[in-house]
């Protein structure tokens, strides 16, 4: 979807937001019990502490942890619904991003019931929990056929809202690492995701839920619709968009003790709008920055007390390097990246960032060690690997060759937990977006050979479909941009001085002498290895016309066909050390020029 059209279905979602509070300020029955009820509390993180504790102890409010996040999830959705109905996101797809914390959960709750409400629904949960509730949320995702994601998608297109559940109001909004530092940059990015309206759960993530919102704007986001669960927080009163009361859970007594003056819900819903904050008194005022005062002493205080504990010894690597576990090579991934650094990339590429590259190289061995010892644990171990530190290494880098090397080793994962009887979907997805946008946008064709390695997974998983489908995209761009079918890039041109020695083969008609080699130097003229073709096979100077020389497309070098000119040097014929000339007779009219044979 172009960036325009994107602002334009925003725009239209903004509108239906302001006939919401229109019509609100329309009835006057409504304005007037607004008026006249007491202001809602705007609760600290502390007292959202003591609340959730009430709510989960046995005899106060008997709430489990998995019923809690059903009732948010449940009123999210449905404050979701009522904001931005199926019919008004004209079928795009809604992208709901997942943290590690309780907030994630909300959010995979809120993905499962935006589905069953009609929704198209696309989930992103880099940094998974390995224990219940968490795993049956997921499972139950998949068991619906929902996406369930490790990474952002690459491109914005396509998705017409975004659920932001990545970060809780017990985060510290100075504490953000990848991969949710990338992620916020991505939806804030306004080539990406940054015109695409965005509904947070409980707090946008990045804002401190004592004081709101961030000075650093790369990360600051600025949601359409904020759905505040149990009770809003203080860093509401800074928030301007729509702003909804979810998690219809909190008994009548627990609301009296706590003087949270929350409004009534309407009938069977599960969320109410909340009208504005009233403006703070004097004595408020003073009161609350006080009490900010105080956090910061303490947070001063604790930061001050911690200690640095001892730097566990690093286990040496089993595994020699990438390459050789995925296709049975030798080479390594940080050699291949310097080679490919050393050549530049074709077109437009920009220039390798060396440090980015040993970034990648570090990760990958991690994630090899992880593979290579399967210690307890390890298929999670190797998951988070992928999603927090490989693929937002992947995404940040311009240099293409640097994505398809991430998409290898999410290949070579989602390979190897396969063969364990793991689930390997959300690595598998990770590898494929990398790939795909190295492949399609940059013409990498490395990245090519890569999805087609992926397209095979997918149909050792049963996905016959997706495999399908992958195999013809990487076929449609291939012959868009006229690669050649094996997606082998052919050798740079050769570099050469006059110290350099080859080894050429000189191959003629299966008529004439076999096939011989000659060490030539690549800036001597081809006429040396005419003569000494002539001279091998005894040709009579009168019929030297009537053969010529040719460079053959196979095996690959960087430019074939005939040569022309016997002046020419070696080393500017296309040929390349260890390859071979091949002579053929010159067709005439009664006998044409025979196919090229492969070399």
């Amino acid at each position: 979807v172009a960036p325009a059209l994107r602002n334009e279905r925003r725009f239209r979602l903004q509108a239906m937001s302001l006939d919401m509070v229109a019509s609100m300020d329309s009835d006057t029955e409504k304005k007037e019990e607004i008026a006249s009820a007491p202001p809602i509390k705007y609760i600290s993180v502390e007292e959202a502490k003591l609340i959730d504790e009430e709510l989960m102890d046995a005899d106060t409010g008997g709430y489990p942890l998995a019923t809690l996040m059903e009732t948010a999830g449940q009123s999210v959705a449905e404050s979701i619904y009522d904001m931005y109905p199926p019919s008004q996101l004209d079928g795009y797809t809604v992208l709901v991003i997942c943290g590690p914390g309780n907030n994630g959960g909300d959010a995979l709750v809120t993905a499962r019931r935006l589905h069953h409400m009609g929704y198209n629904i696309e989930v992103v949960y880099p940094n998974r929990v390995s224990r219940e509730p968490f795993v049956g949320l997921v499972n139950q995702l998949k068991a619906l056929d929902v996406r369930v994601n490790m990474g952002m998608p690459g491109v914005a297109n396509g998705y017409g809202l975004i659920v932001d559940g990545i970060f809780g109001t017990g985060f510290d909004a100075e504490d953000i690492q990848p991969p949710f530092s990338f992620m916020l940059k991505q939806i804030r990015d306004p080539s990406l995701f940054g015109t695409v309206p965005i509904v947070s759960i409980d707090i946008p993530s990045g804002w401190d839920p004592e004081r709101g919102p961030p000075e650093e704007t790369e990360m600051r986001i600025e949601p359409d619709l904020l759905v505040s669960l149990t009770a809003p927080k203080t860093f509401a009163r800074k928030f301007s968009g729509m702003h909804y009361l979810g998690a219809r859970c909190i008994p009548p007594r627990m609301n009296f003790k706590h003087k949270l003056n929350l409004p009534p819900f309407d009938g069977k819903e599960m969320w109410a709008t909340l009208p504005p904050p009233p403006p703070l008194t004097e004595e408020e005022e003073a009161e609350e920055a006080a009490r900010l005062a105080a956090l910061d002493e303490a947070k001063t205080a604790a930061s001050a007390e911690e200690g640095g504990g001892d730097v566990p010894q690093e286990v040496a690597n089993p595994l020699s390097s990438f390459e050789s576990v995925a296709f049975g090579g030798g080479a390594a991934a940080a050699p291949a990246a310097a080679a490919a650094a050393a050549q530049g990339g074709p077109g437009q590429w920009p220039m390798p960032d060396p440090m980015m590259q040993i970034k990648i190289n570090e990760a990958s061995e991690r994630a090899l060690r992880v593979i290579g010892e399967k210690r307890d644990g390890w298929d999670q171990q190797i998951r988070q690997l992928v999603a927090a530190q490989l693929a937002p290494l992947g995404w940040t880098s311009d240099y293409p060759p640097d994505k398809t090397t991430v998409a290898k080793v999410c290949f070579l994962s989602a390979k190897i937990l396969a063969d364990r009887g793991f689930d390997n979907m959300d690595v598998l997805a990770e590898g494929r977006s990398l790939a795909e946008g190295a492949f399609e946008q940059e013409g990498d064709m490395a990245a090519g050979s890569v999805l087609r390695g992926i397209a095979a997974l997918y149909g050792a998983n049963g996905e016959g479909e997706m495999e399908k489908m992958v195999l013809e995209e990487v076929e449609r761009v291939r012959e868009e941009k006229g690669f050649p079918e094996d997606l082998i890039p052919p050798p740079q041109r050769p570099a050469y001085t006059f110290a350099d020695k080859w080894s050429v083969g000189l191959q003629g008609p299966s008529d004439m002498g076999e096939e011989f080699e000659v060490v030539v130097r690549p800036n001597q003229k081809t006429k040396l290895l005419m003569k000494a073709w002539f001279a091998q096979n005894d040709v009579d100077p009168a019929d030297e016309g009537k053969f010529e020389f040719y460079v053959p497309e196979q095996p690959k070098t960087w430019q074939s066909g005939v040569v022309s000119d016997p002046d020419t040097e070696i080393g500017a014929t296309g040929l390349l050390d260890g390859n071979a000339l091949m002579v053929r007779r010159k067709p005439t009219e009664e006998s044409p020029a025979p196919e090229e044979k492969e070399a």
